[in-house]
């Protein structure tokens, strides 16, 4: 789970620098790109949380 929301926040990333180069508006994908960033981090701190209580 954690490497598909990782690889979701990359593309999300890059678009955002596509679009903040190309000069649009460029809040949306920085805002989808710093969210899966998030959300990969939780996701990765349960699966070693796991393998700690497991």
């Amino acid at each position: 789970m954690w490497l598909i929301l990782g690889l979701i926040a990359i593309v999300a990333t890059f678009i955002n620098f596509y679009m903040y180069k190309t000069g649009k508006d460029y809040k949306l994908a920085m805002a989808m790109g710093l969210s899966f960033t998030a959300l990969t981090l939780f996701a990765e701190h349960s699966l070693v949380s796991n393998w700690v209580k497991g």
